[in-house]
């Protein structure tokens, strides 16, 4: 699991090397702190995967300024706030909002699920990873995957 979340762990070898017990509850309680913190980590990717699945299912769906409905449609924002309040993330109805939610992200570390931000934060979409986002791009079109090269980039930020 470490891993896939980008960890590096060493074995446990100290564990062999312990001549008291008092050391080895000591190293038991950090082994079993840090997974915990993997298995919150691994969740929130989950979720991301998750939401990011769910906004995939919209492509095709036109694009209305302030909306955030399958039903009407939906603006850029709308489509992340909707994806991600579907697996319990809450986020505002605004690009400008979100480009100050989650942890700021350099473009070497990209992910899916991590939120792709241009136009100073004014139009945002969802990385799909392979280079692509997810966006509703303007009046006129529908929900769909845009070459991320097409984008300049002005943030990235990993909700969750």
């Amino acid at each position: 699991m470490a891993r896939l979340l980008g960890h590096r762990l060493g074995a446990p070898r100290l564990i062999m090397h312990v001549r008291s017990i008092h050391w080895l509850r000591a190293l038991r309680r950090h082994w079993t702190r840090i997974g915990h913190g993997y298995q919150r980590s691994w969740h929130r990717v989950l979720l991301e995967r998750h939401a990011t699945r769910i906004a995939v299912s919209q492509i095709g769906t036109p694009y209305v300024y302030g909306a955030a409905s399958p039903h009407v449609g939906f603006d850029c924002s709308g489509l992340v706030m909707w994806a991600f309040g579907r697996v319990g993330i809450s986020l505002p109805h605004s690009s400008y909002s979100q480009a100050y939610r989650g942890l700021g992200i350099p473009r070497s570390h990209i992910r899916r699920g991590d939120l792709v931000f241009e136009y100073g934060d004014g139009h945002v979409g969802i990385y799909l990873g392979h280079g692509l986002v997810l966006a509703a791009p303007h009046t006129g079109t529908v929900v769909s995957r845009q070459p991320i090269s097409q984008w300049q980039i002005s943030a990235i930020r990993r909700v969750g």
